[in-house]
């Protein structure tokens, strides 16, 4: 007998919760309407995987009319928003970009996966939203924001069963959450090879060296006072010394969107206005727990350990 396929109950389990049933189909992904942004979400076995996965992909539409020009990356670079928990991707739609998403679920943690895939779905739509707010700078450049900001804020934003993602608990509730879980942090990263870990005032510092060369990454974990929609939770940057523009940040967004690894996709790369790429993401305090700082730190140092040979590469 086959093994339950969890990456179709959790599909099932995150539409229940956003509340919305699929309209219509794209690729054999549903999409439906949320909060007057486009969404899709799909699932495929994780073929290298130890134990039966299912990797979900959430991508929400982002805009039009997207061509790559200077002139828009530098439109995008000043209006797009860091997303906390999505990646900009090129979209399934010609000459568009979508915000995209990705975890892993099987039979231990299809509860806790969904709860952290619905808040990225709501933290994705707001993102859209956003952008509306830059329309005439975007439409200079040919680009234009596709939510419908005369649609009404959907119920399942605003019940705390169905979390809410807005400023809920006491900020002190974030601050002790994430005293106890400094040392784990310090602990997991210093598993890593190459790799200097310490608690620092904000939160914690971790140096990722590639070998004898003087190449760093640097991956910052701090407290973040809160965000709209998202409350208290925790930011994380890792500075990279590889080089690059808004181009080269897509173009990383969807290799990794795109990786057949076991693999933990919130966030996204960013390119500095200094020519650096850095990816950034945070976690709402809600949906935090050990096992899935565990999976952020991993997935962080791979970023880390890839960013740092490509650079010691280029320096050969």
């Amino acid at each position: 007998m086959p093994p339950p396929n969890f990456g179709n109950e959790a599909l099932l389990r995150l539409r229940r919760g956003l509340g919305v049933e699929p309209a219509w189909t794209a690729g054999g992904a549903p999409l439906w309407s949320f909060w007057g942004t486009l969404q899709r979400a799909w699932s495929s076995p994780v073929v290298t995987s130890d134990r039966p996965t299912w990797r979900l992909h959430l991508h929400t539409h982002l805009l039009e009319g997207f061509t790559g020009t200077a002139a828009q990356m530098s439109a995008l670079s000043s209006c797009l928003p860091h997303a906390s928990l999505a990646a900009v991707v090129p979209g399934t739609r010609p000459q568009s970009l979508e915000l995209a998403s990705t975890v892993d679920v099987h039979d231990g943690n299809v509860g806790s996966m969904v709860r952290l895939l619905a808040v990225a779905a709501r933290a994705q739509v707001a993102e859209a939203r956003f952008l509306v707010s830059c329309s005439k700078t975007l439409a200079a450049v040919g680009l234009a924001a596709s939510a419908d900001t005369l649609a009404e804020m959907p119920a399942s934003m605003l019940n705390p069963d169905q979390l809410v993602v807005r400023e809920t608990s006491a900020r002190s509730s974030g601050r002790l959450w994430f005293r106890r879980g400094l040392s784990m942090c310090v602990e997991t990263l210093l598993q890593q090879c190459n790799v200097r870990a310490v608690p620092t005032p904000w939160g914690v510092s971790a140096t990722f060296f590639e070998g004898t060369r003087d190449v760093r990454s640097i991956l910052e974990i701090s407290i973040d006072g809160g965000r709209p929609l998202l409350g208290t939770g925790i930011s994380v940057s890792l500075w990279t010394p590889v080089r690059g523009g808004p181009d080269d940040a897509i173009s990383w967004n969807q290799r990794e969107v795109a990786a057949t690894d076991p693999c933990h996709g919130f966030g996204g790369w960013w390119a500095l206005d200094g020519g650096l790429l850095v990816h950034r993401s945070f976690y709402p305090i809600g949906v935090c727990h050990q096992d899935l700082v565990s999976q952020f730190l991993q997935a962080y140092a791979r970023r880390a350990q890839c960013a740092n040979a490509l650079a010691a590469a280029e320096q050969e």
